[in-house]
């Protein structure tokens, strides 16, 4: 842009036809604009150079001072800081105009072996602030043992201002690096920040010098030195300095940012947008909040697509049509966890690490119901047929046709006792006062199918082995854990994380439902569980070390190990039945 183009000869950009391709500068200087934004401007950088031979002769000195005179643009001190390199310097960065400011570094280090890549404090680089409202910084670099100390491995030092957001300091390969002080004008932009005159915006209104145009509002600069900005008002984009102004934001264009529902009508407003649902829908229509709900009370499950986490299934719709009811969900491809526990027979994938994380995935998914999701969702029907597998055996929680919304303003419902038998919380079985401690109750049963490889329910056998929850709790209080969980459990699963997984069953599955943990702290202990698979006697070399360790747990003394394979009493296997 040439003379005339800008509101001010300060404001102009020479284009500068003796490099090829051209260069902008600002004004007639030799400061080279690189960016230009709403309220700031980037310009190449300088660096000061001090090198010395060998001997601490100085070979080169380039000192540099940068001179913005009575222009509207000022050195950001939001952006940039003054920044010293080298193991033998120390520099001061000091203002003539503007603020009368004084500051500096030093920079120290006797081998390269004490510089840390990244880190920018004192030891072979340092940084310090600028103040507000600097027009003119001058650089005074120098060295304390001319280098003679530090040569072969830094032999000049360097100084500049730049965005700190752009300079990551290297450590010795910098202070040995020929090409730094290109690398860094190319690279680490000065910026700074302007401004329209030196009123602010009351004193311009008054004047009526004002240039803010249509659609956009006045800001006074908070540099110190006076003047104001221009921003578009919200909902409206282009530039506020030139005519017409900032123009509307059509919101409602069909791209990755429309703001809408898909079940809502987007209709565009000066500075704004509706959504609007459509008939049969309620809801505040738009894609990131609420959105827009089908308003048909008596089928809440339609409730839940407003679900969405990568455990959960996704509930595509909901066919009305029918006497009742039939809910779409997506195609999940290696069916119920059900099927792999109890009818797989031999399963490579379902080793003790893919069951910890099946348990964290199912345990992650059912807290965000309860925790995240637009209005807690009780699912209400935990169980390991309802879990569902992915083409890369990920977990998704599926059937939501018992799950109830809880209102944000309770902590229980009242309702029809539903759910699978094995799995329901004693608690709601008596009461008919559903809570999320009652889905805390049905994954710990699910938790303890995972480690036993048992149905949550058997129907033959001795009466404390019916039910896989007292079972499983009895065996804990008795010391016999390991004579009842799954043999390649035992052979893949750390003592402590068997320990820790047993204790966390017990605790799901407490009578008392208040003394049950969330299922937030419960999917925090078993991500905290999953960091370490390794068994910690996986490098033993003979069979006999490893009955050794085996003896050491006080409820092992049972189990019969035999060519690497766990036996465990018969009685201790509950026949397979269908689920419930």
């Amino acid at each position: 842009m040439g003379a005339g183009c800008s509101i001010g000869p300060w404001y102009d950009i020479n284009c500068n036809t003796s490099f090829n391709p051209p260069k902008p500068f600002m004004n007639s200087g030799n400061l080279e604009v690189i960016g230009i934004s709403n309220d700031q401007v980037r310009i190449k950088n300088w660096v000061a150079t001090l090198c010395y031979s060998q001997n601490g002769q100085p070979m080169y000195n380039n000192q540099v001072s940068i001179n913005l005179g009575t222009s509207p643009f000022t050195f950001s001190n939001a952006a940039n800081s003054f920044f010293l390199l080298g193991c033998d310097d120390y520099a001061f960065i000091s203002a003539t105009h503007g603020p009368n400011f004084t500051s500096g570094c030093e920079t120290l280090c006797s081998e390269p072996g004490y510089l840390i890549d990244g880190a920018c404090s004192g030891i072979g680089c340092c940084q310090t602030a600028i103040p507000k409202g600097l027009e003119t910084v001058i650089f005074h670099v120098s060295s304390l043992h001319n280098h003679t100390t530090v040569w072969s491995f830094d032999p000049c030092t360097y100084a500049f201002l730049g965005d700190k957001d752009q300079f990551t300091f290297r450590g010795a390969s910098d202070l040995s690096d020929p090409t730094f002080v290109n690398r860094t004008i190319d690279s680490v932009a000065i910026v700074l920040d302007w401004v329209i005159g030196s009123q602010n915006c009351t004193e311009a209104e008054n004047t009526n010098s004002l240039v803010c145009m249509q659609n956009s509002s006045c800001v006074d600069s908070d540099s110190g030195n006076g003047g104001y900005l221009c921003r578009c008002n919200e909902g409206y984009q282009g530039n506020p300095y030139l005519s017409p102004g900032c123009q509307d934001i059509n919101e409602c264009v069909e791209n990755e940012n429309y703001p809408c529902d898909a079940n809502a009508i987007c209709i565009n407003t000066p500075g704004s947008y509706n959504c609007t649902c459509r008939h049969g829908y309620f809801g505040d229509g738009k894609k990131d909040e609420q959105g827009c709900t089908r308003d048909n009370s008596q089928f809440p499950a339609i409730k839940f697509s407003l679900v969405n986490h990568r455990n959960v299934v996704k509930l595509l719709g909901c066919c009305l049509e029918t006497e009742v009811p039939l809910l779409v969900y997506e195609y999940v491809a290696h069916g119920t966890l059900f099927q792999y526990i109890h009818k797989g027979g031999e399963m490579p994938w379902l080793s003790w690490e893919n069951r910890l994380r099946i348990a964290c995935e199912t345990a992650g998914a059912l807290s965000y119901l309860h925790s995240s999701a637009t209005m807690p969702v009780i699912h209400r029907d935990v169980k390991s047929a309802n879990i569902l597998l992915d083409e890369n055996y990920v977990a998704k929680v599926s059937d939501f046709g018992a799950s109830r919304l809880v209102p944000l303003d309770q902590s229980q419902v009242t309702t029809l006792i539903k759910g699978t038998f094995g799995y329901l919380d004693p608690e709601y079985l008596q009461t008919s006062l559903l809570t999320e401690k009652s889905d805390v109750y049905s994954f710990g049963v699910l938790l303890a199918e995972l480690l036993t490889g048992k149905e949550p329910h058997c129907a033959g056998g001795i009466q404390e082995e019916r039910s896989l929850a007292m079972y499983f709790t009895t065996s804990v209080k008795k010391n016999r854990l390991f004579q009842i969980l799954d043999p390649r459990v035992i052979k893949e699963g750390t003592l402590e994380q068997l320990e820790a997984v047993a204790e966390l069953v017990k605790r799901c599955v407490n009578m008392n439902g208040e003394d049950r943990p969330t299922m937030k702290e419960v999917t925090r202990e078993l991500e905290g569980l999953k960091k370490s698979t390794k068994h910690p006697w996986a490098d033993q070399e003979s069979h006999e070390e490893t009955e050794g360790l085996l003896s050491e747990a006080s409820d092992l003394y049972t189990v019969r190990i035999n060519s690497g394979q766990h036996r465990l009493d018969s009685r201790m296997i509950c026949p397979i039945n269908n689920p419930q």
